[in-house]
C-alpha cells in the first residue's frame, strides 16, 4: 500500500504528465511573445505569466538566431530560425524554406508585424554577413501563411553584423529595425510603416573605443530611450566588453555611447528591466560564479553607471530575453541546457535580486544559445494591443503585472466613453481614421505609460465611379486613390499602385479594396492634341470665283477669323476685298491644350475686260494713238489686218494711221478674251458705189455705201447702208 506521500507524489507526476500530453489552452495565453521555440525543438507558453514547457516544436538544432510570433490573444502565428520558418501547425510555411539566413547568427531571425495590416508580417533574416527580409501573408484560401517567390530574400543591409533589434517608434504604431556594421561603428534604422519597410534608413555614427563585437545580442530597452550592446570578447582581448547608448524613437538617431569595461565579464546576452530602468549583460566566461552584472540607468554617465554594477552570483549564462511576465531569462550550455535560468524581480537592485539557475524545465529538450529575438517595446509596462474589424468596436488587450490601476483615453474627445479603467475595454469609435490612444499603468506609487497611434477599421459606404477627361499631354497619370490607408489597387494594366501613366486614349479601369469598401473607377480618357492651324500656301482668286477655307481640327472648341467670323470654315470671295485688294486672312483655334493661328495671303484677280473696245471713226487725225487700259494682273496686246497687210502685232503705242480690223487681246492668270473692232483715222468717208451699170429688164443691182459709224440717205429716202435697184426702177 502506498504511503500518503507516494499518492500525492505520485498526483503530482499525473498532473504534471497530463500538463504535457494535453495539448496546451490558450486561454490564459496573452500577447505576441506568449511562445517561444528555440535551441533543439524547445519550446516555452506563457499561461496566465506562467512559463511551461512545450514539446511540439519542429525548430531542430537553432543553436543562436531564432524568432516566434503570437497574436494579441496568444495564439501562435509562426516561428523560425533564419533558414525556414514554421506555421501554427507546425509545418514548412508555404515557400517558407531556403531563406537567406544562418542558424549560427546571433540575432539572425526576428519577426515584424505590419503596423496596421494583419494579413502582413516581415520576417528578418541574417546570414553571417547581411540582412534580408522575406514578407509573410495570410488570406482566406492560405489563413497559416505563405511567401511569394517575388517577396522572398529582399536585401536590406550587407557588410552587418549578427546583432538586430526592434522596438516601436515614439508614435506606438511604426517600428524601428536597427542593425550595426561590420568592423564599424555605424547603426542603420530602418523605419517599418504600414507602407512596409522604408529602405532608406537613419544612418548613426556612434563612436566608440571599438570595433570589435560581430556577435553578440543588441537589445533595445522596452521605452525605446536606450540600446545595450555585447561584444562578445573578454577583457584579454579588449577593454570594452559591451556599450551603452542613447537613442531617439522619434528620429532613429543613435548617440551618446558609454563603454561597459570589466576583467571578469564576457557579455553575449543583454537585456533590460520591462521599467528600463536597469540592464543586464550576461557572463559567458563564469569567473568567480558571475551569472552576470545589472547596471543602473537612473542617471547616464559612465562613472555612475560603471559604480552601480552588481554581480549576479551564478553559474554563465548567454542569450538574455525578458518575458511577457516581465521576468529575464536566460541559456546556458551543456550540461546545464535543459533549464533557462531566470531574473525573478529585475527591477530590484542588488541583494534584492533572486535569481535562479533551474527556472523553466525544458521538458528533457535542451536549449543552445539563442532565445527568440522580439520587438523589445512588447515588454514594455503599458504595452498593448488592439483589434480593429470592420464596423464593430476596437477591442484592446493589455499585458500589465502587478498593476495597483489602470487608465485609458481613446483618442475621441467627442465620444461620451472616451476613457476607460478597465484592463481589456472595447470602444465603439464613429468614424474611421487613425487615433491617438493613451493606456497608463499605475503600481507602487508610479506609473507608466504608452501612446500608440491605432487605425479604425470603418466602412465609408464607397460605390466605384466613372471618370471622362481630355488631356493634352504625351502621357498623363490617372490617379485612383481614395486616400484610404493600404488601399490595394488592380488596374487593367496590371498595375497594382494607386495611379499610372497612360500614353495613349481608351477605357481604363482600377479594382479598389480597403479593409472595409471595395469599388471600381472607370477612367475613359482621350488624349486631345493642341490645334496646331495650317490655312495651306497662299494663292490667287479669280474675279466670280470662291472657295471655302478651313482648319480639320476635330477637338478644336473656340474659332477666330481675321473677318469676325467664329466658325470653323468660311466661304472667300471678292466680297471680302471689293477693290481687289490683296487680302491677308488668318485664323486663331483655341482648346484646353492651347492656341494656334496661321495666316494665308489670298490675291484677288479681276476677269480681263475689253469692253471699252469698238468700232470708231478717229476724227480730224492723219492717225491716233489707242491707249492701253492700266489694270493690275491684266496684259493686253493689239493685232490688225488692212487692205494690205494681213495679220500682225501692233507695236505699242498702239498707233493708228490705217483704217482696219483691230484686234484687242486682254489676258491674265484668269482668262484670256479677244475683241474685234473698225478703226479708221480720217474724217473723209470714202465711199464708192462702184462703175455706172447698165440694166436690162429683169436685172437687179445691190448699192453698198457702208463707211464706219456712219448714217445714210439715198434719194429714195432709205436710210440704210445699201440699196438694191431694178431694172423697173
Amino acid at each position: 500500500m502506498k504511503s500518503r506521500f507516494a499518492i500525492v507524489a505520485s498526483l503530482i507526476k499525473l498532473f504534471v504528465t497530463l500538463s504535457i500530453l494535453l495539448p496546451s489552452s490558450n486561454i490564459y495565453a496573452q500577447g505576441p511573445t506568449a511562445h517561444w521555440y528555440f535551441g533543439d525543438s524547445a519550446g516555452v507558453e506563457f499561461n496566465n505569466y506562467n512559463p511551461s514547457f512545450l514539446l511540439n516544436s519542429n525548430l531542430y538544432f537553432a543553436p543562436e538566431g531564432c524568432a516566434a510570433l503570437s497574436n494579441p490573444s496568444g495564439e501562435l502565428m509562426y516561428y523560425a530560425r533564419p533558414d525556414y520558418v514554421i506555421n501554427s501547425n507546425h509545418d514548412t510555411l508555404e515557400n517558407g524554406g531556403d531563406l537567406l539566413g544562418s542558424f549560427s547568427s546571433t540575432q539572425g531571425a526576428m519577426f515584424i508585424p505590419n503596423p496596421i495590416d494583419t494579413q502582413i508580417t516581415y520576417l528578418i533574416t541574417h546570414n553571417g554577413l547581411s540582412h534580408f527580409y522575406s514578407i509573410i501573408r495570410t488570406s482566406e484560401a492560405i489563413p497559416l501563411g505563405f511567401i511569394l517567390p517575388s517577396e522572398k530574400n529582399i536585401s536590406l543591409t550587407s557588410n552587418a553584423t549578427e546583432k538586430t533589434t526592434a522596438v516601436h517608434h515614439k508614435n506606438g504604431k511604426d517600428i524601428w529595425l536597427i542593425t550595426k556594421g561590420h568592423q564599424s561603428d555605424t547603426f542603420s534604422a530602418f523605419l517599418i510603416t504600414e507602407n512596409g519597410i522604408q529602405l532608406n534608413p537613419v544612418i548613426s555614427l556612434a563612436q566608440s573605443d571599438s570595433i570589435f563585437g560581430y556577435s553578440g545580442q543588441l537589445k533595445s530597452s522596452p521605452n525605446g530611450r536606450y540600446f545595450a550592446e555585447c561584444l562578445n570578447i573578454g577583457y584579454t582581448q579588449h577593454p570594452t566588453q559591451a556599450r551603452l547608448y542613447k537613442f531617439n524613437n522619434e528620429t532613429g538617431l543613435i548617440h551618446s555611447p558609454i563603454a561597459i569595461s570589466d576583467s571578469n565579464l564576457a557579455t553575449y546576452g543583454a537585456e533590460f528591466s520591462a521599467n528600463s530602468n536597469y540592464v543586464y549583460f550576461s557572463n559567458t566566461l563564469g569567473l568567480n560564479a558571475i551569472a552576470a552584472n545589472q547596471y543602473s540607468l537612473a542617471s547616464y554617465d559612465s562613472v555612475s553607471i560603471s559604480n552601480s554594477k552588481y554581480e549576479i552570483i551564478g553559474n554563465l549564462n548567454f542569450s538574455l530575453q525578458i518575458g511577457i511576465d516581465k521576468k529575464i531569462y536566460g541559456t546556458r550550455p551543456f550540461p546545464y541546457d535543459q533549464h533557462l535560468t531566470c531574473i525573478e524581480n529585475p527591477e530590484s537592485t542588488g541583494l534584492n535580486l533572486i535569481y535562479e539557475d533551474t527556472a523553466v524545465y525544458l521538458g528533457g529538450r535542451t536549449s543552445r544559445l539563442g532565445l527568440p529575438d522580439f520587438i523589445q517595446s512588447f515588454f514594455h509596462p503599458a504595452y498593448y494591443d488592439y483589434e480593429s474589424k470592420c464596423n464593430l468596436p476596437v477591442k484592446f488587450t493589455s499585458y500589465p503585472v502587478g498593476q495597483d490601476s489602470v487608465h485609458w483615453d481613446f483618442g475621441e474627445p467627442s465620444s461620451a466613453s472616451n476613457t476607460s479603467t478597465v484592463i481589456n475595454p472595447t470602444h465603439d469609435y464613429q468614424n474611421e481614421g487613425f487615433y491617438t490612444v493613451e493606456f497608463i499603468v499605475y503600481a507602487d506609487s508610479s506609473s507608466d505609460t504608452f501612446l500608440r497611434d491605432i487605425y479604425v477599421k470603418k466602412s465609408l459606404g464607397l460605390t466605384g465611379s466613372s471618370f471622362s477627361v481630355d488631356v493634352c499631354d504625351t502621357a498623363h497619370v490617372i490617379n485612383a486613390n481614395h486616400n484610404l490607408t493600404l488601399m490595394k489597387y488592380n488596374w487593367s494594366t496590371g498595375a497594382s499602385v494607386d495611379s499610372i501613366s497612360i500614353t495613349q486614349s481608351g477605357t481604363y479601369f482600377c479594382s479598389m479594396t480597403a479593409f472595409c469598401d471595395s469599388l471600381i473607377d472607370t477612367f475613359n480618357v482621350s488624349f486631345m492634341p493642341a490645334p496646331s492651324v495650317s490655312l495651306g500656301n497662299d494663292t490667287l482668286l479669280c474675279e466670280g470665283q470662291s472657295f471655302t477655307i478651313g482648319a480639320d481640327l476635330s477637338n478644336t472648341i473656340d474659332f477666330l477669323w481675321s473677318t469676325g467670323d467664329t466658325s470653323v470654315s468660311i466661304v472667300v470671295d471678292e466680297s471680302l476685298s471689293p477693290n481687289f485688294e490683296t487680302l491677308d486672312l488668318w485664323l486663331t483655334a483655341t482648346n484646353a491644350c492651347g492656341t494656334s493661328s496661321d495666316t494665308i495671303r489670298i490675291e484677288f484677280l479681276p476677269q480681263p475686260d475689253v469692253s471699252w473696245f469698238g468700232d470708231s471713226i478717229l476724227c480730224d487725225q492723219s492717225e491716233a494713238i489707242v491707249n492701253t487700259p492700266i489694270i493690275d494682273s491684266v496684259t493686253f496686246f493689239m493685232t490688225y489686218t488692212t487692205d494690205d497687210i494681213a495679220y500682225d502685232t501692233l507695236a505699242q503705242p498702239w498707233i493708228i494711221d490705217t483704217h482696219g480690223l483691230y484686234y484687242v487681246h486682254a489676258f491674265n492668270q484668269c482668262d484670256t478674251v479677244v475683241k474685234r473692232a473698225f478703226l479708221s483715222p480720217f474724217n473723209v468717208i470714202d465711199v464708192s458705189l462702184g462703175a455706172d451699170s447698165v440694166l436690162c429688164p429683169g436685172d437687179v443691182i445691190k448699192l453698198d455705201a457702208f463707211w464706219p459709224t456712219s448714217s445714210y440717205v439715198w434719194n429714195d429716202g432709205s436710210q440704210d447702208s445699201t440699196l438694191s435697184v431694178s431694172y423697173n426702177e
